[in-house]
């Protein structure tokens, strides 16, 4: 090991004198410009707002009283939403109406839902179905993998 040593420290002496370990000379450049690269911000996923509800009149019937009425509601991304109130409130109603799969219940006034929303709903009786055994988070996991929009890839973080 040491004569493979010394034979390189000589081949690099030889090198020096010769001047091959010298820097190679500057170059000079009369204006030097610096590339920029600049991006527009990146597009929202889903808009700003998921869902809207503009004066709504809601209920059951159109010929009886409705049940809630000059209802204006935005839910933006990120946005959670917590409905508490007695029993016979309206709370139900105001969910099955903001879910718009019952579109005659808004008697009068607007919902305008983002193209790009996937609504999920959990209703009262869903729970009784499920297995009992399970924590709630591998139940929504394991339905947004397998569901009805299911997507087997989806991220343990991301079904959350």
């Amino acid at each position: 090991k040491s004569k493979s040593a010394q034979s390189r420290v000589k081949m690099l002496e030889k090198m020096k004198k010769e001047g091959k370990l010298d820097p190679p000379p500057v170059a000079v450049v009369s204006v030097a410009r610096i590339p920029q690269l600049t991006l527009p911000p990146p597009p929202k996923p889903h808009g700003e707002n998921l869902l809207v509800v503009k004066n709504a009149v809601i209920g059951y019937d159109p010929n009886e009283e409705p049940l809630l009425k000059n209802i204006n509601l935005t839910i933006p991304r990120g946005m959670k939403l917590l409905l508490r109130g007695p029993n016979g409130a309206g709370k139900s109603t105001l969910l099955k109406a903001l879910r718009g799969n019952v579109p005659e219940m808004i008697q009068e006034g607007a919902r305008i839902e983002n193209d790009k929303l996937k609504l999920g709903v959990f209703t009262q009786d869903l729970a009784q179905e499920l297995d009992k055994d399970a924590r709630a988070v591998e139940l929504v996991t394991s339905y947004a993998r397998e569901g009805a929009d299911g997507d087997i890839t989806v991220s343990d973080e991301k079904a959350r």
